[in-house]
């Protein structure tokens, strides 16, 4: 009630607004011992979607007390004026539970420039100069870059919260790529804390668990490839809403336990995995986190991963998708156990997906099948159809799946979904439409293209990655440049095939040249969507891999069409 925009700004990005009401007052996972009044706060939207308060702040740190009931909190207890690095800082709130906390030297990451300044220009005084400060230096960036390019080490290394709850729970997120939540993210946080240092996820608690058993997964993982023993080195807690796990460079000890356990009692939350924890130190007896972790940390994780419900394996910089959970075997036993009331448990994005896969085959069956319906006095006598069929649908499938592909693999080197698809598409488009232009003048045609096509993508899967990692710290004009020239002789040969495929295929009969881009167009689409899935289910790699084979095979096909 009562709610109000105050503020509304555009960029790339998206639309960033800010809601004010009286009645505003959100701290996310608080503890129900806190007792006191939340200081006035204002909620940052980004197109829609909530990224999180912007309390009101004066300076005075014991008006801001409510930073120390979060889950969040708990690292501060262990750790004494800590350097801190903050990954996705939003309205600011880990920024002041760092203030709360005396950390000694504050680095707020934000990729959104315009976040950033609301709190530095239009919301100064409400925030109380939050970027101002000497102790807090806010950096436009993106996490990766920015680590790869410092050589910084901190102390507490802590990324907030992602999204909204409601957003969190539904599914939403599920064809979402983050390169924040990957494994080799996780192993480039560890490398940048110093020794004895502490990696801290702030995450939302969803029933059946998915995302922290994920989180915790990865960290296991990571610090096993990092040289330490997850069992001696995570703390898991949780609190109503939320759960924070801590991964220490070094084996937590036992005054840390014991500090641990002390801050949970005072502000009812639970520990669900310490070095050492017993099930008797378990509050709920039937507690299903506290059982997933034990089998998550211990040996056994393989047979749990295989087992469980839902997808909590480990993403890679290969397939970033942290956000898909769904595993088809599991959907009979959510149908059976669940009944009605299986569809909050299921991830929405990637069953929409797959839905808009099985419309998009059928709705192609007919619009390919319905021109040798109605003209097919004129396609009777018709030669090669067969041949034309194979060439351009496997044409239309094979330029989609690389354009996809290339298109997600520059995501993280661009900083930004929004950044890679605009320029990487348009990239494509141009250099594959001077392609088309060259068509004709190039020697050995279509066979001639293809082959360059396969051999400048194996090129890139063998080089690409290091290439990118190399440069992935440099500024975005340079990124986008230096994309340009790796993209380019690759979109100029992928526009050739197309064109002289029509013209063979006009030579035969004028008739199929109009039936021949439909076949195109309409696999190019089931490609879009299919990419998406093989993407999520094999990886990039992969991907690529099986466009390289279908572009082979279009070179083959190619041979029928005279």
């Amino acid at each position: 009630p009562s709610s109000r925009i105050t503020l509304r700004k555009f960029s790339p990005l998206g639309i960033v607004e800010v809601v004010e009401s009286p009645f505003i007052r959100e701290a996310a996972g608080l503890s129900l011992n806190f007792q006191e009044d939340l200081p006035a706060q204002a909620l940052l939207f980004l197109d829609g979607e909530e990224v999180g308060p912007i309390s009101r702040f004066d300076g005075d740190t014991s008006k801001i007390s409510f930073v120390n009931y979060l889950t969040s909190a708990l690292p501060y207890h262990l750790l004494s004026e800590p350097t801190l690095l903050i990954i996705g800082a939003g309205g600011g709130t880990e920024v002041l539970n760092g203030i709360y906390h005396k950390a000694k030297e504050i680095t707020a990451l934000e990729l959104n420039p315009q976040i950033v300044s609301i709190l530095k220009d239009d919301y100064q005084d409400f925030s109380g100069s939050l970027y101002q400060r000497e102790d807090v230096k806010p950096i436009i960036a993106e996490a990766r870059g920015y680590l790869e390019k410092a050589e910084k080490e901190y102390d507490l290394i802590s990324l907030s919260l992602l999204g909204s709850f409601t957003a969190a729970s539904s599914g939403l997120y599920s064809l979402n790529e983050t390169y924040l939540y990957t494994l080799e993210a996780f192993q480039k946080y560890i490398q940048r804390l110093k020794p004895g240092g502490i990696l801290s996820i702030t995450s939302w608690l969803k029933e059946p668990p998915r995302d922290n058993l994920k989180i915790l997964y990865l960290l296991s993982e990571a610090l096993a490839r990092s040289g330490l023993k997850g069992e001696k080195s995570i703390i898991f807690i949780r609190g109503l809403r939320t759960a924070t796990i801590l991964a220490k460079k070094g084996e937590f000890t036992q005054k840390e336990i014991e500090e641990t356990k002390e801050f949970c009692k005072e502000r009812l939350f639970e520990t669900l995995f310490y070095p050492g924890i017993k099930e008797e130190d378990n509050l709920l007896k039937e507690e299903t986190y506290f059982q997933a972790s034990q089998k998550i940390i211990s040996k056994d994780r393989e047979n749990f991963l295989k087992f469980y419900p839902f997808n909590i394996s480990p993403p890679i910089d290969d397939s970033p998708y942290f956000f898909h959970f769904f595993k088809w075997k599991s959907l009979p036993l959510l149908l059976r156990t669940a009944g009605k009331e299986w569809i909050p448990f299921l991830e929405w994005g990637y069953i929409v997906l797959i839905a808009t896969l099985s419309q998009a085959l059928v709705s192609s069956i007919f619009l390919i099948l319905l021109p040798l319906f109605l003209c097919r006095k004129r396609f009777r006598i018709t030669r090669k159809k067969g041949g034309s069929f194979l060439y351009f649908s496997l044409l239309g499938f094979s330029f989609m799946l690389l354009e996809m592909a290339f298109i997600q693999k520059f995501v993280l080197f661009l900083s930004h979904p929004l950044y890679a698809t605009g320029f990487i598409l348009t990239c494509i488009l141009i250099f594959s439409g001077l392609g088309s232009c060259y068509a004709k003048k190039l020697k050995g045609g279509i066979i001639t293209s293809v082959f360059s096509i396969i051999l400048i993508s194996i090129f890139y899967l063998l080089s690409l990655k290091p290439i990118l990692s190399h440069f992935l710290n440099f500024p975005l004009i340079f990124k986008i440049f230096l994309s340009l020239f790796l993209l380019a002789p690759l979109s100029f040969f992928m526009g050739i095939p197309f064109p002289l495929g029509l013209e063979r295929a006009g030579r035969i009969d004028e008739n199929l040249i109009p039936w021949c881009w439909g076949i195109n167009g309409c696999f190019s689409v089931i490609a879009t969507i299919g990419a998406v899935i093989l993407m999520m289910a094999y990886g990039f790699q992969i991907t690529i891999i099986l466009a390289i084979f279908l572009y082979l095979s279009s070179a083959f096909a190619s041979l029928k069409l005279g």
